[in-house]
């Protein structure tokens, strides 16, 4: 997707300090001037988690190093995302096995769209 794209879709891309959140975009409105350096005028970054539907799931205050987040605390939204999206997250779901052994593959992430059936192990 190229950057003119992104920005007819509202979608501003990461490209560091200095660019606006969004073409036009009126940042008083956002509420995340930090008011500590009025001669500079910094916004104060922000990282947001999306779930599917573009829900936000965790949204992680960008002041200095300790308010980003981790590749752990990532790592942690992102499983969470997808235990609650995927129905075969948990292979212990009561039923998931028999829609297995019966050849319905929908539950099962990329299985429904495999040319086949699995090919069973010896």
């Amino acid at each position: 997707m190229t950057i003119g794209e992104m920005s007819r879709l509202g979608v501003t891309p990461s490209l560091g300090p200095g660019v606006p959140i969004a073409p036009g975009e009126n940042t008083d409105d956002l509420d995340i001037q930090e008011y500590t350096d009025p001669e500079h005028n910094p916004m104060i970054p922000h990282a947001l988690v999306l779930a599917p539907g573009l829900v936000i799931h965790s949204i992680y205050n960008g002041y200095w190093f300790w308010g980003r987040p981790s590749i752990v605390e990532l790592w942690q939204d992102l499983r969470a995302i997808s235990s609650n999206v995927r129905p075969d997250w948990d292979l212990s779901t009561p039923g998931l096995r028999a829609r297995w052994d019966a050849g319905d593959y929908a539950p099962f992430h990329g299985w429904n769209k495999r040319a086949g059936p699995p090919t069973p192990r010896p």
